[in-house]
C-alpha cells in the first residue's frame, strides 16, 4: 500500500514509535472517556505509516482501516480540529469509503493528539450516521473531550515508558496525577466514575464519584455484596448474576438497573465491567458506573409533552 506523504511524516512517525503505544495492551481510562461521550461512534486513533489503529474505540470495527481511507488524515493535513457537519457536501469526504460505505459517516468531528514534541501522531473523533450542526457548547465540550484524550495517551504513553525505565519515576507520576485530575473532571461532567473488585478477596474499590452517585461518605473499600445490595430489589438478582458471570466466567457486562441511595433516592445507572489485571498481575473486575436519572427523567418530560 502506498504511504501517504506529509510534511515532516519522517519525524511525525518518529515520534509514534517513541510513544510504543501502537502494541500496547488496552488503555482503562481511555475506554472509559470513549465510552462517555454522546455520539454514535466515537474513536481515539492512531495514525501510522499505511494504517489507522483505533487505541479506543466505540460503534467501530476495531480493527482499524487502511490510513489512506482515514477521513483523520484531513486533522493531520490541517494541523487543527476540524469539524464537518455534512461529508455529503465537504470535497474532503464526500467520496470517502467510510461515507460510502459502512458505517456510512455523515457527520465527522476530529481532534488532533500530539506528542509532547507536538506532532499530530492521532485523533479523537466523534461521527454520526446523520448530519448535524454543534452548537457553541457542544463544540467547547468536544475540544475539551479531545484535550482530555490527549493528556491521557500521552500520560498512558509514560505509563509504558516507566515500566522500561525506572528513571522515568518523577515524569510518569506528574502524567498520571494530570490524567486522573482529567478523568475527574470528566466524571463530575457527566456523572461517571470508576470501580474494581478484587475476584479473590471481593474487595471492591470506588472513585470518588461513584460514592456520590450512592450518597455515602468516601472510605476506602467496600465489599461485592455491599455494592450489589444498593440495587433495587427487582434488579438485584440480575445485577448479582451478570457480576458472577464476570467473575467466574470473565464474562463482560454492560446493564442498566435502578440503584437506592443511602439516603433513599432512586438513580437510573448504567454499569459496565469486564475481567482485567492489575500492574502486580492480581485478577479483577474493573468498570464504570453512570449515573443515568437526569437523562432518564428529561425523556420522560419529553415524552409527557407529546
Amino acid at each position: 500500500m502506498t504511504a501517504i506523504t506529509q510534511p515532516n511524516e519522517y519525524r511525525r512517525l518518529r515520534a509514534l514509535r517513541e510513544l510504543n503505544l501502537t502494541d500496547a495492551d488496552r488503555c482503562a481510562c481511555c475506554d472509559a472517556l470513549v465510552a462517555l461521550a454522546d455520539m454514535p461512534m466515537v474513536m481515539i486513533a492512531l495514525l501510522e505509516r499505511d494504517e489507522q489503529k483505533f487505541f479506543a474505540e466505540q460503534g467501530m470495527d476495531p480493527k482499524g482501516s487502511a490510513r489512506s481511507d482515514a477521513i483523520c488524515n484531513i486533522v493531520l493535513e490541517s494541523g487543527e480540529a476540524q469539524v464537518v457537519a455534512d461529508t455529503h457536501c465537504d470535497l474532503r469526504t464526500v467520496g470517502n469509503i467510510f461515507v460510502t460505505e459502512r458505517p456510512f459517516v455523515r457527520f465527522y468531528a476530529g481532534y488532533p493528539i500530539r506528542s509532547q514534541d507536538r506532532h499530530v501522531i492521532g485523533t479523537f473523533c466523534l461521527l454520526d450516521r446523520r448530519a448535524r450542526k454543534l452548537s457553541e457548547n457542544d463544540e467547547r465540550d468536544f475540544r475539551r473531550f479531545g484535550a482530555i484524550a490527549e493528556e491521557m495517551v500521552i500520560a498512558f504513553a509514560r505509563e509504558i515508558a516507566f515500566k522500561r525505565n525506572e528513571a522515568d519515576l518523577v515524569a510518569k507520576t506528574q502524567q498520571l496525577v494530570r490524567a486522573k485530575s482529567a478523568m475527574a473532571q470528566v466524571g463530575r461532567i457527566a456523572k461517571i466514575g470508576t470501580w474494581e473488585c478484587n475476584t479473590k478477596t471481593h474487595e471492591v474499590t470506588w472513585s470518588d464519584e461513584i460514592y456520590r452517585i450512592h450518597e455515602v461518605d468516601v472510605i476506602e473499600h467496600t465489599s461485592l455484596g455491599s455494592a450489589v445490595h444498593y440495587y433495587a430489589e427487582y434488579d438485584r438478582a440480575r445485577v448479582n448474576a451478570l457480576v458472577h458471570g464476570a467473575i467466574v466466567e470473565g464474562k463482560p457486562f454492560d446493564f442498566t438497573a435502578d440503584l437506592i441511595t443511602a439516603k433513599g433516592n432512586v438513580r437510573h445507572v448504567r454499569s459496565t465491567g469486564e475481567r482485567d489485571y492489575t500492574s502486580t498481575g492480581d485478577e479483577r473486575i474493573f468498570g464504570i458506573i453512570q449515573d443515568l436519572t437526569d437523562v432518564v427523567e428529561a425523556e420522560r418530560r419529553s415524552r409527557a409533552l407529546h
